[in-house]
């Protein structure tokens, strides 16, 4: 039977985790990662890259994507009634082709406006390894919410043939390190090398730096030392539900 994302919305079996992000030195939660989990009646749990290259070719993505990005920002205002002091951001990923309708930017500012959320709180994540249907419009989008004061991340970079090509544009904020230079990362490899020279250009372009994926206390210790940081991965805290990361914001204020 094929998989019907939009349905499972419908009947409530799509929910929201949210993966923490640390600050590296003092642990101190920085952000929130919106990821979703389909609790699938038949076949249990699926993760979001399960299902969301189906969702993307039947046309689905783009109702999915705004539901997803309605729900989180709900839930990050319930969060900031409860902690107004919160400095927390709240990180949606957008999909290509969601950034390709011309009426994107004008979504996120009207989601901000219904919740109260300062566009600083939210940072949109575009994964570097997508290819959009409109380059140009897509583009015309994240210069749109960068401009309004929405923070725009680059995910999972080090994993596409363009991503050099994508710093190029002026609209990033944020790298964010692929899981598969971090998980078996330790000092003198050929993945330590990469991440510093890494670290060097993102300095001089000005942009902030997550490394994704932290699972050892080996690849933490190397993360610090090259001068990365944040981070979010199963060794600090894993995807989480909304009670869960409220939580933690109690245990910080």
């Amino acid at each position: 039977m094929p998989l019907d994302v939009r349905a499972a919305v419908r009947a409530g079996d799509v929910r929201l985790q949210f993966q923490p992000e640390f600050d590296l030195a003092s642990r101190s939660l920085l952000a929130v990662e919106a990821l979703a989990r389909w609790h699938d009646p038949q076949s249990g749990v699926r993760e979001t890259e399960s299902f969301i290259g189906i969702a993307e070719e039947n046309g689905e993505i783009v109702e999915f994507g705004d539901w997803a990005l309605r729900t989180a920002c709900a839930q990050y205002a319930g969060w900031r009634a409860q902690f107004p002091s919160t400095g927390l951001v709240l990180r949606v990923n957008a999909s290509p082709l969601q950034l390709s309708q011309p009426a994107f930017a004008g979504t996120v500012a009207q989601v901000l406006a219904e919740h109260a959320m300062h566009p600083a709180d939210l940072c949109i994540e575009v994964t570097e390894v997508s290819t959009p249907s409109d380059a140009a419009v897509m583009g015309s989008s994240l210069r749109a919410l960068r401009a309004s004061g929405v923070r725009i991340a680059l995910d999972d970079f080090g994993t596409g043939r363009n991503g050099l090509w994508r710093l190029r544009h002026d609209f990033w904020d944020m790298l964010k390190i692929d899981r598969g230079f971090v998980g078996e990362l330790s000092r003198g490899t050929r993945d330590s090398v990469i991440l510093e020279a890494v670290v060097t250009m993102a300095r001089a372009l000005g942009l902030d730096i997550v490394a994704e994926g932290i699972e050892t206390e080996t690849a933490l210790a190397e993360l610090q030392r090259i001068g990365v940081r944040r981070g979010q991965g199963y060794l600090l805290g894993a995807p989480a539900d909304a009670t869960t990361i409220g939580a933690l914001l109690a245990e910080a204020s």
